[in-house]
């Protein structure tokens, strides 16, 4: 390396015209032989270090590496989080909430920004920056009203197809009364009759009786077609008595949706959250999943109370889908 060095020194001195080059040049080798003799070997990180005693759970060690990790890094969310979870477990729970408070500020919407709000609401915390509350009840409240809107109209579609179907058979009966009436009053101006035997039909000499004959005919079939509309009518109000019922089921429920949404968190802290609310996947608890499961039906997960508050703690792919509790809250589910 050194001779290497001689030759660039000693070809880029003899260039002639080239003063500033020379200069640059020179000065560029000299850092890159600088930095090859004088590099250290990178040691591991104080948070590798950390890292290594939270998964042997020696937390008060993680503690230590993930302070001096955070002091230097204090925009660090990863390293804040870290942290607070270990407090969690040296139950000093309240330089935890700090933490947790710190990791949340730093970036809410990632995933360690989630995992601190779950910590936080575990602990009866109030999310900083919680004036955002206002705008995902907001949001909540439209979902389900709009799913409220679509729900009514797929019953009024239900219902006006049975109707439809009532309609259409009593139109298709109708119209044979029409037909067998229109041939009724057609034979009676047949000149002949046929039956017993052949003959000149008498009715042709009498055109009162005949008139009569056609009216009597024409009262017959409006009797009956009027029975049949009136049995059709009977038949669709089922139809329409089922819709008005499942609109109003569905203006309860949706009506008592929002009322737990605008209530306050009672002494338990379960409530019915902003988020994953709608007719049909529901969430009560005190902490809001990183994802809600697509799925039709009504859930509900509670976080375990009490001051020894487990906190979170991601995989290493990052992506935690939310535990299942045994407690269960009971809410009225439409089904589809």
């Amino acid at each position: 390396m050194i001779h290497w060095y001689t030759r660039i020194e000693y070809r880029t001195l003899n260039s002639p015209g080239t003063a500033v080059k020379n200069r640059m040049l020179t000065a560029f080798s000299a850092l890159v032989l600088a930095s090859l003799f004088s590099a250290p070997v990178l040691a591991r990180s104080v948070f590798d270090e950390g890292m290594e005693y939270y998964n042997g759970k020696r937390y008060h060690q993680a503690a230590v590496a993930f302070t001096k990790a955070s002091i230097q890094e204090p925009a660090n969310q990863t390293y804040r989080y870290y942290l607070a979870n270990c407090l969690v477990h040296l139950r000093k729970h309240d330089r935890a909430i700090e933490e947790y408070r710190a990791a949340y500020t730093l970036d809410p919407k990632s995933s360690f920004g989630d995992y601190s709000a779950q910590a936080l609401l575990g602990y009866h915390q109030s999310l900083p920056g919680a004036s955002s509350d206002s705008h995902e009840l907001g949001k909540a409240k439209n979902l389900i009203r709009a799913q409220t809107n679509t729900e009514k109209y797929k019953q009024t579609v239900l219902a006006s197809r049975g109707e439809l179907e009532v309609r259409a058979k009593v139109d298709a009966q109708i119209k044979a009364i029409d037909e067998q009436a229109r041939a009724d009053i057609q034979k009676l101006h047949d000149p002949l009759i046929f039956m017993p035997a052949p003959r000149a039909n008498p009715l042709l000499a009498m055109p009162e009786l005949l008139k009569e004959r056609e009216d009597q005919i024409k009262l017959a079939a409006k009797q009956e077609k009027e029975r049949l509309l009136k049995e059709a009518d009977e038949r669709s109000k089922p139809f329409q008595s089922w819709k008005r019922g499942r609109d109003a089921a569905l203006d309860e429920v949706a009506a008592n949706l929002e009322s737990q949404l605008e209530q306050p968190v009672g002494p338990s802290g379960i409530k019915l959250q902003a988020k994953g609310t709608d007719l049909y996947v529901r969430y009560y608890g005190k902490a809001l999943p990183n994802k809600l499961p697509d799925a039709r039906a009504a859930t509900a997960r509670i976080v375990p109370e009490g001051s020894d508050y487990e906190p979170p703690t991601p995989p290493p792919n990052e992506k935690v889908e939310p535990k299942a509790s045994s407690q269960q809250v009971k809410a009225r589910l439409l089904k589809e």
